[in-house]
């Protein structure tokens, strides 16, 4: 009681574990996400990693606090996880201390009696050895016990309540360093999250005489940070480029490859006319560097905004979908290329096609899509026109879509970062988007950009 042991076969199946057996042949991670023990998800992270850790967690279930250990077994790709209740720990704890302490007393009666027939000067170590047990009984281990050079018996039990001491100190500070560590992290990704949506541009308005265009994107980390990401670009003044993307992993590396592709982006769509293009001078630039072998899929389009004409290029991405004003929906067929990372492409086939007044394009990461709920059923692309809105802003579109996804998945932790863009056009007699009217600025005769 008090102790669990797993054991994790390479490939993350439970192995060994009190709850779930081997003919289930279920892995850490889904055990993490079936019974909801997301403090398990660092030791799970180590597992993959094939890294120890020792790490002091509440249980996200019954909430007892638990102190795990991960330990990879050399090199042959297992690992071992051993869980114990803390108030198992301080039991044992409290149990060997007060056996000193009784040893202690014992030894102590014993030397008050031998005391009166040899001398007066046995009595005064035993009294402090008397005091420094009782010190350690109400917690106080900063004074050292003395007499712990006496060659006799008197010194031996000093010597022992030092060391009882001192291994209590040491775990105490081990105890403090950890939770310590654990709340530098936390302040870290709390930074690092921060730092991560600065990047990440607000929506947007663009009007150009009769023509509005509205863009609005949103994205919702699985952790701290994640490796999802969009961007909105204005290289002349009636175009506007957009991209959204997802990186291979998850975490802070995702994060810093998601910067990374987001900065080449905006880069290549500066210089270049066209996605495909942008799209190929992104993969030639990502390749380098890239040790990791991380990789991202990345949905790259550019629409005018008064002609509404629409250009689309596809990096192993998900094709969008595009929603008419009378609630018509299609899925677009844009020809997938190869992911960015891997190695260098140049095959991104361009997708031409136009954006009708009321439209809105509608496009998403897999987040979405593999968002699993309680019983391991999949959201899927068959959902998403269920939760389209006819007539509704950009901004609208997106929230509606995510909550929907929430509402299947509730109860069930997210497990991936989730991202929806929307671009919708209309024209002057079309209702304008309430979140974007009040703060329109006027940027030149014809044009305004402003936040929605």
């Amino acid at each position: 009681p008090g102790w669990r042991v797993s054991l994790v076969a390479p490939a993350g199946t439970l192995a060994l574990d009190p709850e779930v057996g081997i003919e289930r042949r279920e892995t850490l991670d889904d055990y993490i996400a079936r019974a909801g023990r997301s403090d398990l998800r660092q030791a799970a992270q180590a597992v993959r990693l094939r890294q120890p850790l020792q790490y002091a967690h509440a249980d996200a279930v019954s909430g007892e606090r638990r102190y795990t250990v991960v330990e990879p077994i050399g090199d042959s790709g297992w690992s071992l996880l051993v869980a114990q209740s803390y108030d198992l720990v301080t039991d044992r704890l409290a149990q060997a201390l007060w056996l000193l302490v009784a040893i202690g007393a014992l030894l102590a009666l014993v030397c008050m009696l031998v005391v009166r027939r040899l001398a007066q000067h046995i009595s005064q170590p035993v009294e402090g050895l008397s005091s420094a047990a009782a010190r350690l009984a109400c917690g106080d281990y900063d004074v050292p016990v003395p007499h712990v050079h006496r060659p006799d018996e008197v010194g031996q039990m000093a010597r022992t309540l030092e060391h009882a001491r001192g291994s209590i100190r040491q775990q105490l500070r081990e105890i403090e360093d950890m939770t310590a560590a654990r709340q530098k992290l936390e302040s870290e990704l709390s930074i690092a999250r921060e730092i991560q949506q600065a990047m990440l541009p607000p929506g947007l308005v663009i009007d150009r005489e009769h023509a509005h265009l509205e863009a609005y994107a949103r994205l919702e980390p699985a952790k701290a940070v994640g490796g999802d990401f969009y961007c909105f670009i204005q290289t002349d003044p009636d175009g506007l480029w957009f991209a959204i993307g997802d990186v291979s992993d998850k975490g802070v590396p995702a994060a810093l490859f998601m910067a990374r592709t987001v900065t080449v982006l905006e880069v290549a769509a500066s210089t270049h006319p066209s996605p495909e293009r942008v799209l190929a001078e992104a993969s030639k630039r990502l390749v380098q560097g890239n040790d990791a072998c991380m990789f991202a899929t990345v949905l790259c389009g550019r629409v005018d905004v008064r002609s509404g004409a629409c250009v689309l290029a596809s990096a192993g991405h998900d094709a969008p979908l595009l929603l008419h004003a009378d609630g018509r929906h299609e899925m677009l067929s844009v020809p997938p290329g190869p992911p960015l990372g891997f190695e260098v492409g140049d095959a991104f086939p361009l997708w031409s096609g136009q954006l009708p007044a009321g439209a809105t394009l509608l496009a998403w990461t897999d987040g979405i899509t593999e968002a699993f709920d309680g019983d391991n059923r999949a959201f899927g692309p068959e959902r998403i026109p269920e939760a389209l809105l006819p007539g509704a802003t950009a901004r609208a579109q997106c929230e509606a879509l995510i909550a929907r996804v929430h509402a299947f998945t509730d109860p069930a932790p997210q497990s991936d970062d989730i991202t929806a863009l929307a671009i919708r056009r209309r024209l002057d007699g079309a209702p304008l988007s309430p979140e974007a009217s009040p703060t329109q600025e006027t940027a030149h005769a014809d044009a305004t950009v402003h936040p929605a």
